[in-house]
């Protein structure tokens, strides 16, 4: 962007100088002496003024500026004490302003900003202020203009019964065509913020988000079409919250997506949204995070982020290899790059996609079209996060019909959809886990213009993680499998229900493995006898697992650890446990040949030795790993885990 800066350099300092020489006149040189001191080098205050403030104010006279405020109260505070604290400092801020001042376009109610056009005059009274952080211009920005569902195994998610039912997606755009086939079920609620052209009216808010160019109903068709005209969507059950902050040009103000983000947080109570999409983008590109250079939209992105909302944006398609737009600049957003779909064969056809597009398009080529090729027109650099399909996608149309678009704004999309999807198999995920787990379950793909690579995202893989019956057993972890079969199994019910947890780390007590063992042996209807608190000297009838202990040693699976006693909550080893394995397989007469020495650290006559090579020739254990089986090392819960579904072939 166009950076930042204290008032210390000397042109912007000159400049002021002749701001207070128009200010001395009107106000006495009291005040402007005041003034003059908080804003010249040794002065006291901190404010800090986008540089294009001072030019719109010496060529036009006045700035359209978004004014920043100081923030009264926490990230987290509870709506009710938020709103009251940024009315109060809004409302110490507008006092000192006069209408000459400042016109005011846009006041928040939950961030701690205000938007309008300032004179030199208010730019003197806001200087002195100590409720101002900084002042940036309101920015202009646009729009950045189904074979990727099968290709990213979207298809796969929905027919597994997955469609965004329950999750609410808000899209930030043009707009909506609030009766097309494919949308109209999902459209829940609705608000425009546009510079005086919301309808009906024209005016600069109200309560249709009616498209008037056709880009958000792309984008919202890529999320949640229902197929009914174009193909299906992502995420074709997910709610739609249509919020309108471009114009039928595809273009608007920073100030009016900062009223669009705000009506959000401020009515989340009724609207439940759980992911927003932003395929728009400042015409300002940032070299890395820009969240000090927009700190009232990166406000507003932190209290969303920390009501669980997970926010996506495209990173724009100048073809920059080392900037991107905002909001996809902020670190809490989601930045989308765009491949292809598919192969398209070259791209353009001919030409460069400036050619094609002009603008602000660059003048670059695809001669490579796939699904694993970012298009060359993607603006990426190390704060990217990651791509998806963005050329060519063909999703619902304004009219009623379809239409077909290529850019990043129809990658990012492409991600909301796919959260969806992860939010309804695994509902609270938090922003972060969203969007790690994209990363972790994409593909690498390198952008040839800076040669960084970035993950493409694949829905049935970042569903599949996520859709998990323990929290902390991804679908990435080593014994995954195994743990799902023991819980389908009904052998364990995990470590904890609220949330569901397995803990597969923890070590197993001998308490716990009478239990598996035997349900694993018997299935998971049985239930052992009443215990009778006469076996073992420490197992009274209230110890913990003391019927199926009992039954244990019934069956003469164990006769305890010794002098009458059975030590419940030791944990078992490694040695132990081939024995308990082999005897409930195939009962207490079993006597498995005499041991070689297949393991190192086992030698022949060791404790168990022969047990544990049994259990290694019968493929339940190939041992810890080099050569060695640990036989004193303690169980843990994974590791019991794949024991059992291998000693009980269970399915």
């Amino acid at each position: 962007m166009f950076g930042k800066t204290l008032i210390m350099s000397a042109r912007k300092t000159l400049y002021m100088l002749m701001i207070l020489g128009v200010i001395f006149s009107t106000f006495g040189t009291a005040q402007a002496r005041e003034i003059n001191a908080s804003i010249l080098p040794g002065g006291t205050a901190q404010v800090q003024i986008d540089n294009e403030v001072f030019a719109s104010l010496e060529q036009k006279g006045e700035a359209r500026v978004i004014i920043n405020l100081r923030d009264p109260v926490s990230i987290a505070a509870p709506s009710s004490e938020r709103e009251s604290a940024v009315a109060r400092i809004q409302g110490s801020v507008l006092s000192r302003l006069t209408p000459q001042d400042f016109r005011v376009i846009r006041q928040y109610v939950n961030v701690p900003a205000l938007a309008g056009h300032l004179t030199s005059s208010g730019l003197n009274v806001l200087m002195s202020d100590p409720n101002v952080a900084s002042i940036d211009i309101d920015q202009m920005g646009a729009g950045h203009l189904s074979e990727s569902v099968t290709a990213l195994g979207a298809d796969v998610v929905h027919s597994n019964g997955y469609t965004g039912q329950g999750v609410t997606v808000a899209v930030l755009d043009t707009g909506i065509d609030t009766d097309h086939l494919d949308l109209s079920d999902d459209l829940v609620a609705q608000h425009c913020f546009t510079d005086s052209q919301c309808k009906p009216g024209s005016t600069a808010e109200g309560t249709s988000a009616e498209d008037e160019n056709g880009h958000g109903t792309n984008v919202s068709g890529i999320i949640s079409s229902g197929g009914v005209v174009s193909s299906v969507g992502f995420a074709p059950d997910a709610s739609i919250v249509a919020v309108r902050v471009l114009d039928a040009n595809s273009s608007g103000w920073v100030s009016d997506w900062l009223a669009g983000l705000d009506w959000i947080r401020t009515n989340q109570g009724t609207l439940g949204v759980d992911v927003i999409n932003m395929s728009l983008g400042t015409f300002a590109l940032y070299s890395g995070h820009c969240d000090a250079d927009n700190s009232s939209v990166a406000n507003v992105v932190a209290q969303l982020n920390s009501l669980g909302i997970v926010i996506f944006a495209s990173t724009g398609n100048q073809g920059s290899a080392t900037q991107m737009a905002m909001p996809a600049c902020l670190s809490g957003v989601v930045a989308v790059g765009a491949t292809f779909d598919s192969d398209l064969g070259r791209e353009p056809d001919s030409g460069t996609y400036q050619d094609v597009f002009g603008g602000s398009w660059p003048a670059c080529a695809n001669d490579t079209t796939n699904l694993q090729t970012i298009t060359c027109f993607t603006n990426s650099n190390s704060v990217m996060d990651i791509v998806a399909p963005g050329a060519r996608i063909t999703a619902s149309g304004m009219g009623g019909g379809t239409s077909t678009y290529m850019g990043t704004s129809q990658a990012s999309p492409t991600a909301a959809g796919i959260a969806a999807l992860m939010l309804q198999a695994s509902p609270g995920l938090s922003p972060a886990t969203i969007e790690a787990t994209l990363k972790s379950t994409g593909t690498s793909v390198t952008d040839a213009k800076n040669g960084l690579s970035f993950p493409l995202i694949n829905a049935l893989a970042a569903v599949n993680a996520v859709n998990t019956t323990f929290t902390d057993v991804p679908s990435t972890y080593w014994a995954y499998d195994y743990i799902e079969r023991l819980y389908a199994a009904g052998i364990t019910s995990g470590c904890s229900t609220s949330p569901m947890m397995y803990c597969p780390l923890a070590p197993v007590t001998r308490a716990q493995m009478a239990i598996f063992i035997l349900r694993g042996e018997h299935g998971s209807a049985y239930t052992p006898p009443a215990a009778t608190g006469t076996v073992f000297s420490d197992v009274t009838i209230s110890t913990f697992g003391a019927a199926w202990i009992e039954q244990f040693a019934s069956e003469g699976i164990t006769s305890g650890c010794g002098n009458g006693m059975y030590c419940p909550d030791a944990n078992v080893t490694r040695a132990q446990m081939a024995i308990f394995l082999l005897r409930g397989k195939y009962g207490s007469a079993y006597v498995p040949p005499v041991a070689t020495g297949v393991f190192t650290d086992v030698p022949v006559g060791s404790f168990a030795a022969d047990w544990i090579e049994q259990l290694a020739s019968e493929g339940i254990t190939s041992g810890c790993g080099g050569g060695n089986y640990c036989p004193n090392a303690e169980v843990t819960r994974d590791q019991m885990a794949v024991f059992l579904v291998r000693t009980f072939n269970l399915p």
